[in-house]
Formats: C-alpha cells, structure tokens, sequence
C-alpha cells in the first residue's frame, strides 16, 4: 500500500491494463483497428535525459511513434505555452527543470511507460497564432482518438498542481475490522470497509471535469487512466478499474450514469435504433460537456467539435445534418432541452436562443421516446448547411410549423416564479426556464407570451405533453425567442383527463381552428 501514486506499485497496475486492454480487450482492439491513425503536427520528444524537444510530425515520418496525450486544467497563466518567438526554443530543447510540475510529471510517466513522445495543448499548438489555431482544433478528435494512452490529471487545478499525489493507503484500499455487537453474532465476523465512492463519484467531482474542453478529450482517447488525489482509476471500452480493485471486480459491474469511453464505438448498424442511439449518445455527452467551464466562451461550439465530428462519422451518408450544436434527425425533440438550474443568455450570445448554445449552464435532453406523436415540424433552418463543425451563426433561424397558445405571466405568491394563466385561470405544468424568471411587466399583453406544442409521449401512463415557451421578438413579425421548455401532464389517468384547465389547453393545441392554432413562426 504506497503512499505515493508515483510508486511502483501503481506503475505496475498501469502496465497490467494496458497489456489487457491490448491483448484482451475486444471492444478496444476492434476500436484502435477502426479508426485511420493521424499523427499531431507536433509532438514532444521525451526520450532524452534532462530536455524535452518540440519535433514537427512531417520529420518523423514515414515513421510512426505512439505518444501519449495530456488532459489538464490551465489554470490562470495556462503554465509554459508555446509561441511564434519561442518556436525555436522549443526545437533546441526545454531543460526539464523549467517545467510545470505537471507537465514533469506527464514526461516522467511517458518515458516510464517506455514511449518518446507527448501531447501537451499548451505546448504543441502555437497560441499567438489565429492560423495554427484554426488549423488545429478541428483535429482534437484525431489527436485524442490516436494516442496510445490519455494522462487525466484530475486532482489538479493548474500545471503547476501536478499528477502524482502523497495519500493515505486508507484512502484508497479497503480495511478489516473485528466487529464487537453481538446482535447476529457480529461479533464473531470480520467485516472489510472500503472507501466511500465509485468511479462516476470520484472522476465526475474532481477539479478537472471543471474545464469543459476535458469531456472530449476523456470520450476520444481510447483509454485514460485518471490520477486522482487518493488513488489512480482506468478507463477504457471494455474495463474499468483502479488501485483498490485492480481487477476491476467491481468498477466494471457498477450501474454507471455513462458508459464512458464506449462513446466512441459505433452502435451496430443493423440495430433498428440506431439513429437513435446515435442521438443518445449526443444528449449523453451534452450532458458531461456543458456541467464543466470554458474560459473562453467563444469556444463553446468548438471545444465539442471533435466529438461532433465522430458522431457525423457514424451517421454514414451525410443524410444528418449539424447546425450550432443540434443534429436533423429529431431535431424538434432536441428543441426540448433544458435546465435544471437556470442558465445564463449572454447579452449576444453565440448561438440561436434555440439551441442549447446559447445558455450557459448544465444542459439536459428528455429521453427519447420510441413512440411519439409530433405537434410540430421544423421546415427548415437557415443558413441550411455548413462546411464548419464548430462555427457560432448567432444569426441563424429556424422555421417551424407547429399549434402557438397564447398565456399570460404573474409571480406566484412569493413573488419568484412566474405562474402562467389560460383563460384567466392558473396553468399546471412543470416550468424548465432558460433564464429562471419571466419578464414580466405590469401591463403584459395576452399574446406576450406562447406555448408551442412539439410533441405527446405515446409510452407515457401520463401521457406528456411537451413544448416550448417562446415570446415575440417585436423585430419582425412572426418572430420569437425560446424562453423555456414546459411539460404538462395527465393528472387522472383514470378517465383520460388534464384537469379542467389543461384539458382546454390540450384541445387548444390540438385544434387547428383556434384563435390561433397551428401556424408557422421563426425562432431567432
């Protein structure tokens, strides 16, 4: 039990999954043979003794090095970074004291694990430089999905945190004790504690699930070992394990929130669902990417283009298409994303109020349903299509053909939430605001605010009904902004009723001769 994960004995573990997961693992042998091998433009040499030397990939081949990759928190500064005036520095060679602690310790690991070469961000990519930048972000998908191994340094909230920590061997390995009740006769037993935590607990909380643009790097590596601040966890397709089950006897048969690094692994194409399981793995991934920060907003499409990129690929035949951050297939399902907690709309965000872009905050998706019954139907978006995965069209549009329901807005008794009103009396339903409270003004207008129907979940007991709250922009008419996401519900399932003021507002938006009825309006 070493009180360092920079002990042998951890190095030990590290090397025994690894020649599994090389040798026995089916999922990740059939995964590493599937994917076309892209090298960096750069990559670290580590292989001498007190120097790291920045080598561009067009002088290495035709010879191809496996190299490990680096996921990490900046931090304030970001640590060493390379630069147009240090280009030649970095070829010439960095004396390794000059390092962030945890850029040393990724070297140290690499060369332990007995490769020559690492990917650091921060130290491959030119950073004053627009051009490499352009020219390199669309490529993370490849970077992370081609490196022998993935280094999550999770305990760390800068470079300079590290990746090895000093633990307690308690901390991470399970104790015996002698129990003395003897209720049962526990007093004759010996009972083992472990640790309090599973992986998901312990990798999901850490400082690096913080950064956002981690959540790609973790799906796209074909296995990551995380350092933790108590113990060293594995990920890949097929195992999970760590320090205090080695063999991943119970890591691997834990019911996890996600399959983790199975993200990445087509479902079969022969499965009927699998345009769907497509799409789950999307609102799966959603989910993991917008909990973490960015510091730079700007990078909000872009820190999840790699992952966009390989969901595209599966999708074979380019019948899919992808517009700021939401995929065709099923796209007035998708429109029903929301929030737990209220996000926030910058003052001119990067992306339409329609799409999940535009909010900072943690996003969720509704699971799909296998069997639905639309209310709408998106007609079409504009601009139609782009070249560029990651691109932020804050003007871009979306038509959509759909039953519009006019409501009034009044604080509740508190004075905090909005209660909305249909035909003067109170609407039960449950509220997912994008912004936590409505605008509301003392002389709100009836048509102010609306409910769009999108859709009625056929497998549901309760029936749900789920839409949109959208109101006018007052720029254009027919114009609207999305506000939030509502839900109502069968409250007596027993004889197929809304009560008496949701089932008027039911056959509202199921009428198409109503005040307002079905019409076609813009989202902006």
């Amino acid at each position: 039990m070493s009180t360092s994960t920079e002990s042998s004995e951890t190095l030990k573990c590290i090397q025994s999954w690894l020649y599994d997961c090389d040798r026995r693992h089916k999922d990740c042998i059939r995964r590493r043979q599937s994917r076309q091998f892209y090298l960096p433009y750069r990559l670290l040499y580590v292989g001498a003794d007190q120097r790291v030397e920045l080598r561009e990939s067009k002088k290495i081949l035709p010879y191809r090095p496996e190299y490990l990759t680096l996921s990490h928190c900046w931090g304030k500064t970001g640590g060493l970074k390379l630069t147009e005036g240090k280009y030649a520095e970095f070829l010439d060679g960095i004396e390794l004291e000059t390092l962030p602690r945890t850029f040393r310790d990724a070297v140290d690991l690499t060369r332990r694990i007995g490769k020559d070469y690492l990917w650091i961000d921060s130290m491959c990519t030119i950073q004053d430089s627009v051009l490499d930048w352009r020219e390199e972000s669309p490529r993370m998908s490849e970077i992370y999905a081609g490196a022998f191994l993935n280094i999550a340094a999770m305990s760390s909230w800068n470079s300079h945190g590290g990746i090895y920590q000093r633990r307690s061997p308690l901390s991470f390995m399970p104790c015996q004790i002698k129990m003395d009740w003897s209720a049962l006769n526990w007093h004759q037993k010996i009972v083992g504690l472990w640790p309090k935590g599973y992986r998901d607990d312990i990798v999901g909380n850490a400082p690096l699930t913080t950064r956002a643009w981690a959540v790609q790097e973790r799906l796209l590596a074909p296995r990551t070992v995380h350092f933790l601040a108590h113990k060293v966890v594995w990920e890949c397709a097929s195992f999970h394990a760590s320090e205090s089950d080695c063999q991943g006897a119970l890591e691997s048969r834990r019911p996890f929130t996600n399959d983790g690094l199975r993200w990445a692994i087509p479902p079969p194409q022969d499965q009927p669902l699998f345009q769907t399981a497509c799409l789950e793995k999307w609102y799966e991934a959603l989910s993991m990417y917008t909990h973490g920060d960015l510091t730079f907003q700007t990078d909000k499409l872009i820190a999840i283009s790699g992952l966009a990129r390989i969901l595209k690929s599966m999708w074979r035949g380019g019948s899919v298409k992808y517009w700021v951050g939401m995929w065709s297939y099923q796209l007035e399902w998708s429109l029903c994303w929301y929030t737990y907690s209220p996000g926030q709309r910058p003052a001119h965000p990067l992306a339409p109020s329609w799409s999940w872009a535009s909010i900072r905050g943690r996003v969720y998706t509704p699971q799909l349903p296998s069997r639905l019954r639309y209310l709408s139907r998106v007609l079409r978006v504009e601009p139609e299509s782009t070249n560029d995965l990651f691109e932020a069209i804050g003007g871009s549009i979306l038509r959509i053909l759909g039953p519009l329901c006019p409501v009034t807005a009044s604080p509740d008794t508190n004075g905090t939430e909005p209660q909305l009103q249909f035909g003067g009396r109170r609407l039960n339903m449950d509220l997912k605001l994008d912004e936590g409270i409505l605008p509301i003004q003392e002389h709100t207008s009836e048509d102010q605010l609306f409910l769009l129907g999108i859709a009625v979940d056929l497998e549901q007991t309760l029936s749900p009904m789920i839409g949109l709250v959208v109101r006018k922009t007052g720029n254009k008419i027919g114009e609207y902004v999305r506000m939030g996401q509502w839900t109502i519900y069968n409250d007596y399932p027993e004889d197929n009723g809304y009560g008496r003021v949701g089932e008027a507002f039911v056959k509202s938006l199921k009428s198409k001769h109503t005040d307002r009825g079905v019409c076609t309006i813009t989202l902006a």
